[in-house]
């Protein structure tokens, strides 16, 4: 959830998602032993299967890289970039170690959380207001902010650096929606990756609802629409689970249709629609605008990416459905004017 709202955050509250390049390596590395360890759990499945003569397993594997795809992941999906390597000298480094400067330990240890370090201090250095996201020890003051030795570092700079050690709360205090749980920032950040989507995309051009949503009185020998504009209005009706962070989502959003239709001369006309006499006589061409609703739904799959399908139109003012257009049969009005 949190990465969700990372990506739709950024160019909101939250300019760059950027990953220290120690992190990447050690995302990579942790990747590389876990899988080890299962490979080799699986093998002493596998040999256990066979002394107790249940047949054989097959247990080939389509090789992962899984750097490549945690990069695909945050670039391509999340929007995040991985920072380069940062510009540091040896001697800047062994003279913090050995002199156990934060994030150094009392032991000298902290190798990879100095480069972290180093990097924030670029980002800071070039003027920019860092958000260091960090649950380790090593950078705070036991209080939940930067240790001291840390901040004075940090304050004859341009920029600044703030750290964070629990992402959540932050996040809920920094996002634009004004949600009270991560549950619902996600949500509102969905109905606003949709509603954006929905704007910039050709969907509304593609979008025709049929003569039994106008609600007709009686069924038209023709009906075409010739536009579809948005009207402004758009709210989620409804969400549901959809299991490992996926959901689905009901949305309800006004338009306005511009159609043209064929109908008895004794059917009903509604407010503004223009008519002329047809060819056929008894008819009438008619041209209006009228304000439908279309209800979509969306899946929202757990890495932001989503896909819809439009359910239902049907008229704003809440007048039924009338019939479809059938040039053979147009029926009889339903009431008379």
């Amino acid at each position: 959830m949190t990465s969700q709202i990372l990506a739709h955050a950024i160019s909101k509250t939250i300019n760059t998602v950027a990953i220290p390049a120690p992190v990447l390596e050690e995302l990579v590395a942790h990747h590389a032993r876990e899988s080890s360890e299962t490979r080799a759990k699986l093998a002493r499945v596998v040999t256990e299967h066979h002394r107790l003569g249940l047949g054989p397993v097959t247990t080939d594997s389509v090789p992962f890289d899984y750097r490549s795809f945690v990069l695909e992941r945050w670039d391509g999906m999340l929007g995040f970039s991985v920072l380069p390597w940062p510009t540091v000298d040896h001697g800047s480094l062994v003279a913090r170690a050995v002199n156990r400067r934060a994030p150094f330990d009392d032991k000298g240890g902290g190798y990879r959380d100095a480069l972290v370090w180093e990097s924030a201090l670029e980002l800071a250095r070039a003027g920019a207001e860092v958000v260091l996201v960090s649950a380790d020890r090593a950078f705070s003051d036991g209080e939940g902010r930067l240790a001291s030795s840390l901040a004075d570092e940090v304050a004859e700079l341009r920029g600044s650096i703030e750290l964070v050690r629990d992402l959540a709360p932050w996040l809920l205090d920094h996002v634009p929606w004004g949600a009270e749980s991560l549950g619902e920032a996600v949500a509102l950040a969905r109905d606003e990756a949709f509603i954006s989507y929905f704007l910039a995309s050709d969907m509304q051009d593609e979008l025709s609802p049929s003569a039994e949503a106008v609600g007709f009185d009686s069924a038209p020998y023709f009906f075409r629409v010739s536009e579809v504009e948005w009207d402004g209005n758009c709210h989620r009706v409804s969400t549901q689970p959809a299991g490992d962070g996926a959901s689905i989502a009901k949305y309800d959003i006004g338009e306005i249709v511009e159609f043209i239709a064929e109908l008895s001369d004794r059917s009903r006309v509604g407010p503004g629609w223009d008519t002329e006499p047809a060819s056929s006589a008894g008819r009438v061409i008619v041209r209006g605008r009228i304000d439908l609703v279309l209800r979509v739904a969306v899946f929202f799959e757990n890495d932001s990416t989503f896909a819809f399908d439009d359910l239902s139109w049907r008229r704003a003012d809440g007048l039924p459905p009338g019939p479809a257009a059938n040039a053979a049969k147009p029926g009889v009005p339903l009431f008379e004017l």
